[in-house]
């Protein structure tokens, strides 16, 4: 496998469309809008810290995987990137 480099954006929608969640609903449990969380995911504007901790909980990644696609294991980051670009989410 190699590697894909998605941008945040990219991972922050890959991981909402993997997991069945609308736009609505993360806005929701983050507290915002759906036209930030629109925003967030096209990189037109980075999530705060606090923000990002909330993504963290409700996919169950750390902040690593977020900011940079790295997990604990290269090969669990590559699988989640490789399925993102898949299903036709981004690229």
């Amino acid at each position: 496998m190699s590697a894909i480099h998605l941008t945040i954006g990219e991972r922050l929608r890959g991981l909402r469309f993997i997991n069945h969640k609308t736009q609505k609903q993360i806005a929701k449990e983050l507290n915002c809008t759906r036209f930030q969380i629109s925003h967030f995911e096209t990189d037109k504007m980075i999530p705060k810290y606090e923000k990002i901790r909330i993504y963290m909980r409700i996919f169950n990644v750390s902040s690593d995987f977020i900011l940079w696609g790295f997990t604990c294991s290269v090969h669990i980051s590559l699988i989640i990137e490789n399925e993102i670009c898949r299903l036709g989410i981004v690229r």
